[in-house]
Formats: C-alpha cells, structure tokens, sequence
C-alpha cells in the first residue's frame, strides 16, 4: 500500500498499519462499538427501538469519530472510510432521533436495513480499492 501526499509517495509501515488494526478491532473500540450498535437497532426484530438506542448510536458513533482523530490510521484511505462510515452512523441517529415516530418505526427500520447495505458496500469497495 502506499500513500500520496502531494507530489511524494510514501509507503505504509504494514506493521504499524496491523498494529492499528488490532486497535481499532478491539471489543471496546469505538469503532466496534459503534458497528454493534448499529447491527443492534436493525437486526430482525418485532420490537422497534426507542429513542435511547439512537441516542446511545450517535454518542458512540461520535466517539468514534473523535478516536479515529487521535489515532490516525496509517493509511489515509482507510482512516477516510471509517470516518465515513461512523459520521453516517451519527448521521442515521441524528436523522432518525429528529423523525421517528412508533407509527413509522418499522418503515424506518427497513429504511435502515437499506442503509446498512449500502454502507456494507461502501466499505467493502474502500477495502478493495488499490491506491
């Protein structure tokens, strides 16, 4: 892998990059946390959930935010789609906290499974991509 910073190509230290990577994969790693609790509030389920649920999403997701802030990923390109992904959870529970409604949850639950796929995808395609 390598990373383009203006007119120089630099390589990424895949030992720093796994190092990273073992981080930002721990159980209680924002990120972690943030995927699961996303999972969470579109898994198959009869119940809808309450307000608390995108409340504690966007908390997590912002916190996320703020850890990928201060532990840069090695790779920009990557460190670019985790944020992406975790400013679209905040986004999905800051829309979804201003909206939702008991009447309208389950539409806005399949609204959300849909969301999960494309996001899924997103991050699938920046994991592929070669810089």
């Amino acid at each position: 892998m390598v990373v383009t910073v203006c007119d120089r190509v630099d390589p990424v230290d895949r030992v720093e990059l796994t190092h990273w990577f073992d981080r930002a994969r721990l159980p209680w790693s924002p990120l972690m946390v943030a995927g699961r609790q996303f999972d969470a509030l579109i898994c198959d389920s009869e119940d809808v959930p309450g307000l608390v649920a995108y409340d504690r999403l966007y908390d997590v997701a912002n916190l996320a935010v703020q850890w990928l802030g201060d532990n840069l990923c090695p790779d920009i390109a990557v460190g670019r789609g985790f944020k992406a992904q975790m400013m679209a959870y905040r986004a999905v529970a800051d829309a979804v906290r201003s909206t939702i409604t008991q009447e309208d949850g389950d539409v806005m639950v399949a609204q959300l499974v849909e969301l999960r796929d494309v996001i899924d995808q997103h991050t699938a395609a920046i994991d592929q991509a070669e810089p």
